[in-house]
């Protein structure tokens, strides 16, 4: 979960903040998600309510609200870029950093935003934290400008320190993705063709394809082909790994989205999120073929 897209869950919130009722689940206090790895204590006279992006905090007395979600950054650096981008939609809202980003220490950086929501002037405060055990956590206060307060930062800040972050208890998912694809070989494959809208006129197309061998011994073999024609001529390229193959590879699920990480010797990490239809395999929701044998096995010792 990145900043911006922290951002574009704050209209929804703003529109539907009302609803934040007795009708519908309330938290208070410690909060834990073991399969995150991630805890924290909501201060008090806070209450909490669960979204599908995270968490929603809201105060009697304190206008504005605290929204915490997650992240998958590895860096100070990745933080600071992103800190830098804001937000703006063409429909009313323009939130921009405003100063420096500040280090608060070596896991955790700070940020102030000005600007519109929903044209309404409007100011936040963030916070990324950095987790080296799985994923970080990304905290945000807002209010219109007219009655943001230190009351409201200081509330953001609290729920910070009050973070604890342990190994994340995956389950079995992480373990099952494992043993469906160690030993195997993923192949994708997409055409297209397309013939002359006239008489002698010349027609064209594109093919593309992609293999991936996961070794059993924890490396991965890449290569990919793809090929431009028009009438017949065409430029491909092809690249592989050595013996011991590209790079290694790895099952995770530091937000509890299954992902495969595949990390090259070159330094490059390509990560795909990991989901099924029976035995139909998809990577970032592209389908692939799952082969084991014969002529289709992965290079594999």
């Amino acid at each position: 979960m990145t900043v911006r897209q922290i951002f574009h869950l704050l209209i929804t919130v703003l529109i539907t903040l009302t609803t934040m009722s007795s009708g519908l689940a309330q938290k208070t206090g410690l909060q834990e998600y073991p399969m995150l790895g991630i805890s924290f204590t909501i201060p008090d006279g806070w209450i909490g309510q669960e979204t599908d992006d995270g968490m929603i905090l809201g105060h009697q007395s304190i206008a504005g609200i605290i929204l915490l979600n997650t992240h998958t950054y590895k860096s100070i650096e990745e933080l600071k870029s992103e800190a830098q981008s804001g937000l703006q939609d063409g429909a009313g809202t323009n939130l921009m950093l405003s100063g420096t980003p500040e280090l608060l220490d070596k896991q955790a950086l700070a940020a102030h935003y000005e600007g519109t929501l929903q044209w309404e002037p409007a100011k936040a405060y963030a916070i990324g934290v950095l987790n080296s055990k799985g994923a970080g956590v990304l905290l945000m206060a807002l209010a219109t400008k007219s009655v943001y307060q230190p009351a409201l930062e200081n509330a953001l800040r609290q729920l910070r320190k009050s973070l604890v972050f342990t190994p994340p208890k995956t389950g079995p998912i992480v373990d099952q993705w494992k043993n469906v694809l160690q030993g195997t070989r993923l192949t994708y494959m997409e055409t297209y063709t397309s013939g002359s809208s006239y008489d002698g006129g010349i027609g064209g197309g594109y093919s593309s394809d992609a293999r991936i061998d996961l070794c059993a011994q924890g490396y991965f073999k890449f290569a990919s082909n793809s090929s431009v024609g028009v009438g017949g001529s065409g430029v491909s390229g092809y690249s592989g790994g050595s013996d011991r193959g590209a790079g290694t590879w790895k099952v995770e699920a530091p937000t509890g989205t299954p992902l495969l990480v595949l990390t090259f010797y070159s330094g490059e990490i390509q990560q795909y999120q990991l989901s099924n239809d029976g035995d139909k395999i998809f990577l970032n929701g592209r389908r692939y073929f799952r082969t084991t044998n014969g002529e289709y096995a992965p290079d594999c010792p």
